[in-house]
């Protein structure tokens, strides 16, 4: 990917006292590319959209997943006075979740996902994941956020240790329209886009790698990047909030500042960034980043860093003043400070790691032609007397036992589903 150069940024009010000095606030960009006034463009609101906390540990059988449990096997789908007082709606997840139970409370913004489908309940390991809405987050500071997450891990497991957190980080804008020549524009790593004609063959939470067009051919939703990296998502907002009911609390949101006008389209410009890219991010900073607590300071330097891995350019030259202001004007809890990120995979010291890592998948694949099922999968492998040394190879690659052993589940159901098996 090529550097785009950025245009200055000057006020109207240096341009009409002839003042060559920038402005960093100035909605006028000037560059060899020309002249640019984006006074019209108007930032509505810069959020931290969703939090998705991961925790591994030991279930507590005689807490409250007890209860979780006995509820959802006596079809009794609500439970009442539990966490914080309140009531919450239990049931049973399918596998392709990962989880086996979930509780849920839409007032609060709250769900939980707890007891990993991929291991035993009397085994340390993943078994818990929280996500946070928007107007959760948004009403706490992010340490008041990160105690409400730590308490609910103690509720579920025994020595319950953060694992990981997702963050999606939104700005809505409006006054700016999604250009016809977008896709010829964008510059971007990933290569995983898919085009879909219709609303009806799409919803708005499961846009993994698609755009969507509506009407006379006009694009409405782009998404570029999987799920489990580093995602780009930019759409209507004021047409999902219909979708999704939430017409008022975003109204609210978008006029504090007073510039929302209703009827006018609201673009969402949203970068969803996966618990791995994260702790990438964290690594190459030399800073961990396994809560929410931790990232919270630096994530306007991470959406910066987002914009530019992920870029609209006006030409070869320079990139799209609105992206520049997007980049630079979006600020979500803290100021940018700066930083260089850089991605960095944890080092694998193991000189026989890819070995080990054909030797699985090959097993894996014999597995699944001799019809083993996933207990009798790992069960056989954990009688290889390599198995402590992939055990060690996972720990060195920041993995845990829980990790691989959902690996091997996935991969053994996709070459089942998917007709991979070995003929």
């Amino acid at each position: 990917m090529t550097n785009a150069n950025f245009h200055e940024r000057f006020s109207y009010s240096q341009l009409a006292v002839d003042d060559k000095t920038q402005d960093p606030n100035g909605r006028v960009f000037i560059s060899g590319a020309g002249f640019f006034d984006l006074g019209n463009v108007k930032l509505l609101a810069s959020t931290v959209d969703t939090v998705r906390q991961l925790y591994s540990g030991m279930i507590n059988s005689s807490g409250l997943y007890s209860q979780v449990k006995i509820a959802v096997e006596q079809e009794i789908f609500q439970l009442d006075g539990v966490l914080g007082g309140l009531s919450w709606h239990v049931g049973r997840l399918a596998k392709t979740s990962g989880y086996r139970y979930k509780l849920q409370n839409n007032e609060e913004g709250i769900i939980i996902l707890v007891g990993s489908f991929y291991v035993k309940e009397d085994i340390s390991g993943s078994h818990l994941k929280i996500e946070l809405s928007p107007s959760f987050v948004s009403q706490r500071g992010y340490q008041d956020v990160q105690n409400r997450l730590d308490a609910i891990s103690r509720a579920f497991l025994l020595d319950s240790i953060p694992s990981g957190v997702s963050v999606h980080l939104a700005l809505d804008v409006q006054g700016w329209n999604f250009p016809k020549n977008f896709e010829e524009k964008f510059v971007t790593y990933s290569r995983a886009k898919r085009s879909f004609d219709g609303i009806s063959s799409s919803e708005f939470t499961d846009l993994s790698t698609c755009s969507t067009r509506y009407g006379k051919n006009e694009i409405e939703t782009v998404t570029y990047g999987k799920p489990n990296g580093l995602q780009t998502c930019i759409y209507r907002k004021d047409i999902e909030i219909v979708h999704s009911d939430k017409v008022d609390y975003f109204h609210n949101l978008w006029n504090k500042g007073g510039e929302f006008i209703p009827d006018v389209p609201v673009w969402r410009v949203e970068m969803r960034f996966h618990h791995s890219v994260i702790r990438e991010i964290g690594l190459g900073l030399e800073i961990k980043f396994d809560t929410y607590a931790e990232v919270a300071e630096h994530l306007t330097d991470i959406w910066r860093y987002a914009l530019l891995r992920n870029r609209l350019d006006h030409n070869s030259r320079f990139i799209s003043p609105v992206w520049q202001l997007f980049i630079e004007d979006a600020m979500f809890l803290y100021p940018a400070n700066g930083l260089l990120i850089k991605r960095r995979k944890k080092k694998d010291v193991s000189a026989i790691s890819k070995n080990l890592g054909l030797i699985i998948g090959n097993l894996v694949s014999i597995g699944a032609r001799q019809q083993f099922t996933s207990k009798d999968m790992i069960y056989q492998l954990k009688k290889l007397f390599i198995w402590p040394l992939i055990l060690q190879n996972c720990k060195i690659r920041g993995q845990t036992e829980s990790d691989l052993l959902e690996v091997i589940e996935k991969s053994l159901m996709n070459r089942r589903l998917l007709g991979k098996q070995a003929a």
